[in-house]
């Protein structure tokens, strides 16, 4: 299930970091204990969302936004969860982000796609391949996003997931065909702007590699449904590796 929230900038503060998904994280978190009471809802944490959107320009580490909405996506395989969550989010009354002050005006809930065994993902927030506090051994140098290591890692944080989530009905046999290959129009424009696909962040006080990019993915139709939903890569609920669909296609690998 994804969730589109829109809101509404109050006052004159219109600045959020670049990187902001913290701020957001522990926004959410707030949201969370403030909606649920039972412990298993409290710790769920197989959700995902995006960055703040709307129009914005970047200035040094700061995003200035220019329009009065602004929005940001929700993601997770727990639909009871996640429409308790949305509910409870309109009823919360305004809220700040660093110097921003917005206001819960809708959301809605996007219409669930039919997956075939490609489609085409666009990166909502930055996907990581380690969670610093599991792995502090990780490769520090950004990985070639082409390479079969890079699809091995999303492959097995995303089983790890899969496994993870109680109300799952999965078949893993049928899942082993699983590859992610970045979109080479948008990494050779990146390259040629002398942009970067992979750049460092600080989590939690921890350095960690960071890619957003444009890919598609060639898996079981199963594996397709549970990346839209549960995000891609390891802490989407910090948010990282929050995805939207681009193109659903039915061809089989």
């Amino acid at each position: 299930m994804k969730v589109r929230f829109h809101f509404r900038r109050s006052g004159k503060g219109n600045a959020v970091p670049v990187y902001h998904q913290d701020l957001l994280a522990n926004l959410i978190r707030q949201w969370i204990n403030s909606t649920f009471t039972e412990s298993e809802d409290l710790q769920f944490d197989l959700f995902t969302f995006s960055s703040l959107k709307g129009l914005n320009k970047v200035e040094g580490n700061l995003m200035f936004y220019h329009s009065q909405q602004v929005h940001i996506m929700l993601s997770s395989p727990h639909e009871m969860w996640l429409t308790r969550l949305s509910d409870s989010i309109m009823r919360q009354g305004s809220f700040q982000i660093h110097e921003m002050t917005l206001l819960p005006e809708a959301y809605e809930v996007a219409s669930p796609p039919v997956f075939g065994w490609e489609s085409r993902f666009v990166s909502m927030s930055p996907m990581i391949l380690f969670d610093p506090h599991l792995k502090p051994e990780a490769p520090s140098e950004i990985l070639n996003p082409y390479s079969n290591d890079f699809s091995d890692l999303l492959y097995d944080s995303l089983l790890d997931k899969m496994e993870s989530y109680p109300f799952g009905n999965f078949n893993f046999n049928e899942y082993s065909k699983f590859q992610v290959v970045p979109d080479s129009e948008y990494i050779r424009k990146l390259k040629e702007t002398k942009k970067k696909f992979g750049r460092p962040l600080e989590v939690e006080g921890r350095k960690v590699k960071s890619y957003l990019f444009p890919f598609t993915l060639f898996a079981h139709p199963d594996v397709q449904s549970f990346v839209y939903a549960a995000g891609i890569g390891c802490m989407g609920s910090t948010g990282f590796g929050c995805v939207d669909l681009v193109v659903p296609g039915a061809k089989k690998i």
